[in-house]
């Protein structure tokens, strides 16, 4: 049996380390063997650590997304305010004008500065969209409390993607990467050698599992090649 390719993306090996452990729990043959059993265990545990490592990885994007949400409505909300001052009726056009005065303050502009810059200023807007005359000029333009509420709503929820990510900074467990040197080591250097020696002792027992174990790291260890063979 070959050992696992350490050009294997992290996800990669977190699925080789899932599809172990699931086909082990699947053989009964195999679950009276100790060091076996331990061994699963400790690519359970670290599985474990991998797959949170990688779902930490993915919060920068939905920190993003956020932010791309919060963009859209502060976007949407300059092209309403532009748009009643242009109608023909004196009263929602000087509404309009009294908001538009506000709104250029900051502008669109602002979803093009850095995230906290972003939040300080989206945040002082809104202050400012909340004085009384200014509620009363935003209630005779329909569609524009509805858009502040959304835009507030974004901001929220960019505050809570933020804290989050400040939440996972804090922990500082390790790093996918490390991780996945710890799974390597885990797999080529106790698990493999392992399974090769009892193919050779007891096939009868361990057959099986070995010959579901080659498949499973020889299936990946191919999307290797082929990534290298498109490049």
């Amino acid at each position: 049996m070959k050992k696992v390719s350490s050009k294997l993306r992290v996800t990669e090996i977190a699925t080789i380390a899932n599809n172990l452990i699931r086909q082990y729990q699947w053989d009964p043959n195999i679950n009276s063997d100790a060091f076996l059993k331990k061994t699963v265990d400790e690519i359970d545990e670290l599985s474990g650590r991998l797959t949170e490592s990688i779902q930490r990885g993915t919060t920068k994007l939905g920190l993003d997304e956020a932010d791309a949400v919060r963009d859209e409505a502060i976007r949407d909300l300059g092209t309403l305010i532009d748009g009643y001052t242009a109608i023909p009726f004196a009263d929602q056009k000087e509404a309009a004008y009294a908001i538009k005065s506000i709104f250029d303050k900051y502008g669109k502009r602002i979803a093009i500065e850095p995230f906290a810059v972003e939040s300080s200023l989206i945040e002082s807007m809104l202050v400012d969209f909340s004085t009384p005359i200014t509620i009363a000029a935003i209630q005779s333009l329909p569609g524009v409390a509805e858009l502040i509420v959304k835009l507030r709503k974004a901001q929220d929820d960019f505050n809570a993607a933020s804290d989050k990510q400040t939440a996972n900074a804090a922990d500082k467990p390790a790093s996918a990467t490390e991780l996945k040197k710890e799974m390597l080591t885990l797999l080529n250097d106790k698990l493999i050698p392992y399974l090769n020696t009892m193919m050779m002792a007891n096939p009868d027992v361990f057959g099986t599992f070995a010959k579901q174990a080659e498949v499973e790291i020889d299936r990946a260890n191919a999307t290797v090649t082929k990534r290298s063979n498109d490049e």
